[in-house]
């Protein structure tokens, strides 16, 4: 007696018989994403047998799941200054302020701090809190000033060299206004406003800002700087939990009036970095100081983020501007492979080669 034969449903066939270009393209991309890897972690064990930084915690993950880790030296609950990484907080608490509407972003700042810090040739154009955020207050970042006593805190504050709103002048000082707005309007200290508004409900347990002056300060470690970076990356949300509505969040990362470019600049906090599309590629910041190298990034599209934290005995070396950038390249590299990001996907090759 034949047995009939029994028809295979295509799709089944396809499943154990997958096309042969498929196959190839996932072990490639396997192949590829365990070398970036692998050349990511040779370069920081080389980075700390030749002193460069004596240790350093760095975590990559992508949908919240951890797919780079790498700790040697310091660990992920080491807890060490963040430096200017500590201006995308205080622009975060700013924002809270604006959700419980004790402040608005294109108020001058004299309607929080009671005096005027503009040149008086450029009186007919307020700074406002926007302009602090963003380093458009014209507000250099050393000169010639005046000592400014604000809440229990005294600022030097440099004089206005131009109109604000007019260009970008990185400095400190905004950032120190910003946290004396915080102190002024809440009532309360920028520790505790922090603290309550964005280190608890990020169960951020090992991070402090009692020594900050809101443009640097913050004590952090790698693992609670990922719940901040999560949360931005999943636009203002955090295990489920809205921190920051995500209209408001958004403001965060738009285009300064003052440049013509597209593609990268300072928004409120955070440097942006966009696309030929227009779309966010990532947005990050950056801090580095005595004994303490720290940076966020995050990939909005693709919510992916990565964090690092190091101890580098000296911050002025061409040999630590080196390091940050491979390190930096690196780490988007994998972020780019693991999403297929082609015009990032560029980024690394050249340190993948000479390693």
């Amino acid at each position: 007696m034949i047995k009939k034969l029994k028809l295979i449903p295509i799709f089944f066939i396809l499943f154990l018989f997958p096309n042969k270009d498929s196959l190839y393209s996932q072990d490639h991309k396997g192949s590829h994403l365990q070398q970036v890897k692998s050349s990511l972690f040779s370069y920081l064990i080389g980075s700390i047998n030749k002193g460069i930084v004596p240790g350093v915690s760095l975590s990559i993950y992508q949908s919240s799941s951890k797919v780079f880790d790498f700790n040697n030296g310091i660990d992920s609950k080491t807890g060490l200054g963040i430096a200017s990484v500590t201006k995308p907080f205080t622009a975060f608490a700013i924002l809270k302020l604006v959700e419980q509407n004790f402040v608005n972003l294109d108020e001058p700042i004299s309607t929080y701090l009671k005096f005027n810090l503009e040149n008086s040739k450029y009186k007919n154009n307020p700074i406002t809190i926007r302009h602090l955020l963003q380093h458009t207050s014209c507000l250099p970042f050393r000169g010639s000033g005046k000592l400014y006593a604000i809440n229990k805190r005294e600022f030097y504050i440099p004089t206005q060299i131009c109109k604000s709103g007019s260009k970008h002048i990185y400095s400190n000082s905004n950032y120190n206004l910003l946290l004396a707005i915080v102190e002024t309007v809440t009532g309360n200290t920028y520790k505790n406003y922090v603290h309550k508004s964005i280190f608890g409900p990020l169960e951020m347990k090992n991070s402090n800002a009692s020594r900050s002056n809101g443009a640097g300060g913050i004590i952090s470690t790698s693992q609670d700087l990922a719940h901040f970076a999560e949360m931005m990356a999943n636009e203002g949300v955090y295990k489920n939990r809205i921190i920051l509505s995500r209209k408001l969040l958004s403001q965060m990362f738009q285009k300064p009036t003052y440049t013509e470019d597209v593609y990268s600049f300072y928004a409120l906090g955070w440097r942006v970095k966009k696309n030929m599309e227009g779309q966010i590629d990532y947005v990050y910041h950056t801090g580095i100081w005595k004994d303490s190298l720290c940076e966020i990034r995050f990939f909005p599209k693709q919510k992916a983020y990565y964090v690092q934290l190091s101890n580098p005995k000296n911050y002025e070396t061409k040999k630590i501007n080196s390091y940050r950038k491979t390190v930096t390249e690196l780490a988007t590299h994998i972020v780019a492979v693991l999403n297929k990001m082609k015009p990032i996907a560029k980024l690394g090759l050249q340190n993948i080669q000479r390693l």
